[in-house]
């Protein structure tokens, strides 16, 4: 699929979750009373890992014309038929930031997703909006603490709080008024929950071709498991500008879609391709200094780190993988998992 251009959207942050009031009392995420203060803490700082703020994912459904090719047009519009169209159907946002979880350091994951669904291609009434917030606490060595997913929108809100442990996990799941405590032994290795500042690319180089990736499903959760791999280069137009990149192919944990996403060479998330005539395409804003000095690419250039082939453009740090969730309904879950350092 090719890079399509669209508007301009501003990355918003996602809310704290809300509790339910039966649940037990969660535990503190960063700017709540009884979150410990960063600031107060004399453990040293965790270095920034780059630009982790990702532009707005923007989902659009695109309407190919249905038209009569024997009619002529009239007033701009095909008789007896309907033009192409762009529907809006969500977006997804999510970011990294140094926070203290337990009196310890360590880097707060922040993500939002929604899809909005219309009655029919025609008719662009929204009737229901799934919608989930992601927390994420993870260690500065890549060691998954803690997650907090609040799921709403359509059937039965679901609160899934989760304790990471070295062979098990200790989950709270709060559906409607009703909660629930268990423990998850999963039937893959723990490790999958490590590592998650590995990437698969680095600098614009490949590191990795192929990643399991472990997750708790927001909806249903289940310990979940999918497999992303690379799956070759683009070259490719976006907003006038030439990106090179890779694309990495992810399978979907309940159907057998898989997805794949577009990201270039210096760490930015471009584009999701998703079934049905679907895409998610990010806008990030550039400079006019940044602009000017592009740079071209050569061949050669794959074999070289892109902050020394292109080394005024900016470089991103994509933290996490879109994965496709389907049932009940469609859901683009920003797994917290280093795409590109």
């Amino acid at each position: 699929m090719s890079l399509i251009v669209l508007s301009l959207l501003l990355l918003q942050a996602p809310q704290n979750p809300p509790q339910t009031q039966k649940a037990p009392p969660p535990i503190a995420l960063p700017g709540s009373p009884t979150a410990p203060d960063a600031a107060d803490s004399k453990s040293p700082p965790i270095p920034d890992v780059g630009v982790q703020s990702q532009a707005t994912l923007t989902i659009t459904k695109h309407i190919d014309p249905l038209y009569d090719p024997n009619k002529t047009p009239i007033n701009g519009s095909w008789a007896g038929g309907m033009q192409g169209a762009d529907i809006h159907e969500g977006e997804v946002t999510f970011s990294m930031q140094n926070v203290m979880f337990e009196g310890k350091p360590c880097k707060l994951f922040r993500a939002t997703s929604r899809w909005d669904y219309h009655p029919n291609i025609r008719n662009k009434k929204i009737i229901f909006t799934p919608t989930l917030y992601v927390f994420a606490h993870i260690t500065p060595d890549g060691r998954l603490l803690h997650t907090n997913t609040t799921y709403s929108g359509f059937g039965t809100p679901v609160q899934i709080d989760a304790i990471y442990n070295k062979d098990s996990i200790d989950m709270t799941i709060t559906e409607g008024t009703s909660v629930r405590q268990q423990t998850l032994y999963p039937k893959f290795d723990m490790a999958l929950f490590n590592n998650l500042f590995s990437p698969f690319i680095r600098d614009g180089l490949v590191v990795n071709q192929e990643k399991q990736v472990a997750f708790i499903n927001p909806l249903s959760g289940a310990p979940t498991e999918v497999t992303a791999t690379m799956h070759g280069r683009f070259q490719g137009k976006l907003y006038f500008r030439e990106y090179e990149g890779y694309k990495i192919d992810t399978t979907t944990p309940d159907s057998k879609i898989v997805i794949q996403s577009m990201v270039s060479r210096h760490g930015q998330l471009l584009q999701v391709n998703l079934p049905d005539n679907q895409d998610a395409l990010a806008y990030a804003d550039v400079s006019r200094d940044e602009e000017d000095n592009w740079g071209k690419f050569k061949q050669e250039d794959w074999d070289k780190p892109a902050s020394l082939s292109q080394p005024s453009r900016t470089r991103y740090h994509t933290m996490a993988l879109p994965v496709l969730l389907t049932n009940p309904v469609m859901l683009l879950y920003p797994v917290p998992c280093a795409i590109a350092l």
